[in-house]
């Protein structure tokens, strides 16, 4: 687990079937922040788990050591947003006619932090976002629905749900619906997005 105790992630086998979990961090995983769990201090915390814990701890992380100390993790304080809300609970914008925002996570968004944005998107068909950039932002979009294609740097490919789309500080990019289809992501920016660090780019330029 990371040291702010938010983050802790493994998979395991019950009832002969397998389950998978996993986190997305922001700032990008760093050693510095990481702290192994142990089995003694989990199982302190959490005895109802016990006997899951076990199953879960390798033998070298059953004991931790006498030069750290062991204290109970404390739940973090709640924000005033809602830690779980659904996307169709926050209120769309109409940034141009034929594609909606729903702000989720950033600087104005449902919950607030300038460390990574989250904003889902909805285009109608044939509609497009407009070929921009961001200065220092990277940005990466995870289509969850519909059709359409990607323009990265002047090359065009083809996106569908569950197509990843990768872009790093100062690359030209658009997203466009097919003709006969609309098109649904999730735009994650890191930094949160800034609308100093956004630049549109006008046809022809």
């Amino acid at each position: 687990m990371c040291t702010n105790h938010n983050a802790y992630c493994t998979c395991f086998k019950r009832f002969e079937y397998f389950t998978f979990f996993g986190c997305t961090m922001a700032p990008g995983f760093d050693y510095g922040d990481f702290e192994a769990a142990y089995r003694d201090v989990l199982e302190y915390d959490f005895p109802k788990w016990s006997d899951l814990i076990a199953q879960l701890t390798r033998s070298e992380q059953a004991t931790r050591p006498k030069t750290d100390s062991v204290k109970s993790a404390e739940a973090p304080a709640i924000p005033a947003e809602a830690v779980v809300f659904a996307p169709e609970n926050v209120s769309a914008v109409t940034l141009a006619p034929g594609m909606e925002l729903r702000e989720l996570i950033g600087r104005v968004g449902h919950t607030r932090t300038d460390r990574v944005s989250v904003a889902r998107f909805a285009l109608q068909p044939g509609k497009s976002t407009g070929e921009s950039y961001c200065k220092v932002g990277e940005e990466f979009f995870l289509i969850i629905a519909g059709r359409g294609t990607a323009l990265v740097a002047g090359e065009t490919k083809p996106v569908q749900m569950g197509s990843v789309v990768v872009l790093r500080p100062g690359v030209r990019h658009a997203l466009t619906a097919s003709a006969d289809s609309g098109l649904e992501f999730y735009a994650i920016t890191a930094p949160a997005f800034s609308p100093d660090d956004y630049v549109p780019v006008k046809s022809g330029i």
